[in-house]
């Protein structure tokens, strides 16, 4: 299982496209994703924006 993590508006924004990613891929260069066992590192970066 891989893991993305973002804001509730941003995905019921784009859950029902069939592909999204190039807002992130233009800002950032890469659409982060982790595996279970590491999100607990990544989801309070976004709980804070």
């Amino acid at each position: 299982m891989i893991l993305h993590c973002m804001k509730h508006c941003a995905y019921e924004q784009r859950k029902d496209k069939p592909l999204w990613g190039a807002r992130n891929l233009a800002a950032q260069g890469l659409i982060h994703c982790s595996p279970p066992e590491y999100f607990w590192r990544v989801a309070p970066i976004f709980a804070a924006k």
